[in-house]
């Protein structure tokens, strides 16, 4: 639950591409200096999501903050994984979740899956973060804003969660992804 994918080994936010994404940066920079509580990236796939925020994990980590205590990153494919294994083992969402009370939570590629449980396991990271003012990142394929919404099928209250909690930013451009 405390690394990155092997394919994002190579990612820092140095060799990110920040050109054209000033903005971005001015809220990546803030973030990792404790001046803003989150960040909802949204795009099409292969722009660059994945590589952001494995490059502000890395930088939490040499920055002294402690894997899994104070930091986590984590593809929310393998946290619905880890719930639903959980279950089988008598553990419940409630106790995983409790168990990321850090400082950055970190969730990348949020998207539907295993049915209807990811929409509850996203309600309690959202809840969570919200009341013990965890730094919540979040990354997701969903092309617009409004899409962003239907995408996650969240209520009201859970979107006026993120909201306060986050600054929504559309990351655009090309898909750098390699092919073949």
């Amino acid at each position: 639950m405390i690394w990155t994918p092997q394919s994002h080994q190579h990612c820092t936010l140095e060799n990110f591409d920040w050109k054209g994404r000033e903005k971005l940066k001015s809220i990546v920079d803030a973030l990792l200096e404790n001046k803003r509580k989150g960040i909802v990236l949204f795009g099409p796939p292969g722009v660059g999501k994945t590589h952001l925020f494995v490059g502000m994990f890395r930088k939490l980590v040499e920055k002294g903050m402690l894997l899994g205590s104070e930091v986590i990153y984590i593809q929310f494919s393998e946290l619905v994984g880890e719930v639903l294994n959980g279950y089988e083992l008598g553990v419940t969402l409630e106790k995983l979740v409790s168990r990321m009370m850090v400082k950055y939570l970190i969730v990348d590629d949020v998207r539907p899956v295993a049915g209807e449980r990811w929409k509850h396991i996203l309600k309690v990271l959202i809840e969570n973060a919200y009341t013990h003012e965890i730094r919540f990142c979040f990354s997701t394929n969903a092309d617009t804003e409004n899409e962003l919404w239907s995408y996650l099928l969240l209520e009201d209250y859970y979107i006026s969660r993120i909201l306060y909690m986050c600054s929504l930013v559309h990351v655009t451009g090309s898909d750098r992804r390699q092919v073949g």
